[in-house]
C-alpha cells in the first residue's frame, strides 16, 4: 500500500516498529518529516502541506493510527482492521479524534472481530466516521498488496488530501459508488 499511495504523489513515512498500537512510534515520524519541511537543505523543505495529514495502519497499527488521530495535526485517520484493545491503547482516543475517520473491518476477521474491536470506535467517535466492512475478507486480506481495500484507501486519501471529488464519490452523495457495492457494507455517521 505504502509504494501505491506515493505513486499518487504522497509522501509517505513508516514507523516499521512491531509495537505500534500507542501511536507513540507513528508520532514520531510525523514530528520528523514535518522537521524536514522547515529544514534548510532537506530535499523535502516547503515542499510538504503541513495542514493536510493523514496517519493509517493495519491491525495494532490501526489501533495507534487511532491514538495519533487526537492530535491536532492530524487530518484525517484510515484504520484498517484495528486492534483497540491492546496494550498501550486507549479507549478515550475513540472519541478524541480531530479528523475524519475511515475504518475498515473484515467480516471474517477473527483477530480483530468488527463487533469488537471496530464497533466501539465507530460508535464513540465525534467525528465523522464511515465504516467499511468487507465481506469474507480475513485479517490478512489487506497485507502485501492492499487486496480490495487499496482502491477505498487510496480514494479516502485523495478526497481528503487533494479535495479530489472522483475519489469523494466513492464514500458520499446518493450515488455513492461503494454503498452499491455488493462486496462491502457501509455505515456512516
Amino acid at each position: 500500500m505504502l509504494e501505491h499511495w506515493a505513486s499518487h504523489g504522497m509522501v509517505v513515512v513508516a514507523a516499521m516498529t512491531p509495537n505500534a498500537g500507542t501511536g507513540r512510534e507513528m508520532g514520531g515520524c510525523l514530528d520528523d518529516i514535518l522537521d524536514e519541511n522547515t529544514r534548510d537543505g532537506s530535499i523535502f523543505q516547503n515542499k510538504l502541506m503541513p495542514l493536510r495529514v493523514a496517519v493509517a495502519g493495519h491491525s495494532q497499527g490501526g489501533g495507534g493510527a487511532i491514538m495519533l488521530g487526537q492530535d491536532l495535526r492530524v487530518t484525517t485517520v484510515i484504520a484498517i482492521q484495528p486492534y483497540v484493545t491492546g496494550r498501550g491503547h486507549e479507549p478515550s482516543a475513540w472519541q478524541s479524534q480531530q479528523g475524519a475517520l475511515l475504518l475498515l473491518s473484515g467480516a471474517e476477521d477473527y483477530t480483530a472481530p468488527p463487533t469488537e474491536q471496530q464497533q466501539p470506535v465507530f460508535d464513540a467517535a465525534e467525528v465523522p466516521v464511515t465504516w467499511l466492512t468487507l465481506r469474507g475478507a480475513s485479517h490478512l486480506a489487506p497485507m502485501y498488496t492492499g487486496g480490495s481495500y487499496l482502491g477505498p484507501v487510496t480514494a479516502w486519501l485523495r478526497w481528503y488530501l487533494r479535495n479530489d471529488s472522483q475519489a469523494a464519490a466513492l464514500f458520499e452523495g446518493s450515488r455513492c459508488v461503494l454503498c452499491q457495492d455488493p462486496r462491502w457494507e457501509v455505515r456512516i455517521k
